[in-house]
């Protein structure tokens, strides 16, 4: 039987040795951390919580080719994706799990500051899905009222300062595109 505690255990075992890994295999620790929520036993839970702490962070592999600044740039930006994924996908895993002692971990994650890296262009991108996974986890989880509505309001503030982000990248597009019209429209024939 799949769901047996052995299975449960070696799946365990298994997530455990990719989340201490210096090469983590992201797809793999995603599809263990899914389908040990799916069993439903919550000896899973200490590892899955493990998988969204914002100290959890994939360690440089030393490469033994000198790598350009471009690369360097392109190999952290691709690893703090793998990061982002792992953690979204241990929020989902919790709130399927349904073990409420996972709350505070996920509340410290839809209460955190986003996290951001500069793409090749130097334009910063913020990750929201772990804060946005662990924040649906958490509304699954949520029982007691005054909690509820803490999170109701901490809620509230994130969306607004979402909105603020939009509302400055829009303002910010709007004036580089009437300064390309502008150029196009000085330009002689």
């Amino acid at each position: 039987d799949i769901r047996s505690a052995k299975a449960v255990d070696m799946l365990i075992a298994e997530l455990e040795k990719q989340l201490a890994s210096k090469e983590k295999q992201p797809f793999l620790s995603e599809h263990i951390a899914v389908q040990l929520a799916k069993m439903g036993d919550k000896k899973a839970t200490p590892t899955l919580i493990k998988m969204v702490d914002k100290s959890f962070v994939l360690r440089e592999v030393k490469k033994k080719k000198k790598l350009s600044k471009d690369e360097k740039k392109q190999a952290k930006l691709a690893k703090r994706g793998q990061e982002i994924s792992i953690r979204m996908k241990g929020a989902e895993a919790l709130g399927i799990l349904g073990d409420f002692s996972a709350i505070p971990s996920l509340l410290k994650v839809a209460n955190s500051k986003p996290d951001s890296e500069f793409n090749m262009q130097n334009e910063k991108i913020i990750f929201y899905e772990a804060k946005v996974w662990a924040s649906d986890a958490v509304t699954r989880l949520l029982d007691n009222k005054v909690q509820a509505e803490e999170f109701i309001k901490t809620a509230k503030a994130f969306i607004k300062s979402t909105q603020e982000i939009v509302d400055k990248i829009v303002k910010n597009a709007k004036k580089q595109v009437k300064k390309r019209n502008a150029k196009k429209t000085n330009k002689p024939d």
